[in-house]
């Protein structure tokens, strides 16, 4: 894989895991590169998707496994 895909997929990935440090480090290596605010959005875009899905995902174990949904919208301790 050439250079801008590398950091294409982790900044995708960073986004996926919240890692805002990492974020800012593929950001600025990727247009370092010359990759464009489009492009380097796409990636983040990808990354957030998978997140959601994750998260998701999570509450549908949860719901399996105590018989309960939780309170998906509700925001707390210190992410929000």
């Amino acid at each position: 894989m050439d250079r801008k895909t590398i950091e294409l997929i982790a900044l995708g990935a960073s986004a996926a895991v919240n890692c805002r440090p990492c974020m800012d480090h593929h950001l600025a290596e990727g247009r370092r590169l010359g990759l464009s605010d489009k492009q380097l959005c796409s990636a983040l875009e990808v990354g957030v998707r998978v997140n959601q899905g994750a998260g998701e995902k999570t509450v549908e174990y949860i719901t399996e496994h105590l018989g309960q949904r939780l309170a998906a919208e509700r925001r707390g301790g210190c992410c929000g």
